[in-house]
């Protein structure tokens, strides 16, 4: 499965400096959509083509934290993004999601195993109006096909 290609620039992600609230809503294994608050601090590092946010996820009863660290590569005009999640360190970086923004729309893609087969791992951000963005994480097994399974709604804190 192809992972489609996507351009950007070292300063796609400018809009997020700074502290954010953030309203999670994530698809659970039983189907059911948890509904929680965090907060999120992003951070330009290395001159601006390296940046890295750092999470504090709310969730009830399990709060943690998480990083999400991206590097541009200027000869692919290219972000890669890694995620860390505090409750499962021995996982690493793992493999990125590649891509770019346009009009003010950011596509980044991964492979990713899904259901014992290829699959792909899709990120889209949204830069909107009045201080306020939002991601989304959704699954294909086709590419054509998504199945959404995690977004955060940001505004300035």
């Amino acid at each position: 499965m192809d992972i489609p290609f996507h351009t950007g620039s070292s300063s796609d992600f400018d809009f997020l400096d700074g502290v954010w609230n953030v309203r999670h809503l994530k698809l659970m294994p039983d189907g059911a959509w948890l509904d929680f608050p965090g907060t999120m601090r992003h951070h330009r590092l290395l001159g601006g083509g390296t940046n890295a946010e750092e999470y504090h996820m709310a969730v009830p009863g399990n709060a943690y934290d998480a990083l999400a660290l991206r590097t541009f590569d200027p000869k692919l005009a290219q972000w890669s993004i890694w995620w860390l999640d505090s409750r499962f360190p021995e996982l690493g970086l793992g493999t990125p999601v590649v891509g770019g923004f346009d009009n003010g729309v950011g596509l980044f893609f991964a492979t990713e195993p899904l259901d014992g087969g290829p699959g792909l791992l899709r990120f889209v951000w949204h830069r909107l109006a009045d201080g306020r963005a939002r991601w989304e994480q959704s699954i294909s097994a086709d590419g054509e096909n998504w199945s959404p399974n995690w977004s955060m709604d940001f505004s300035r804190a």
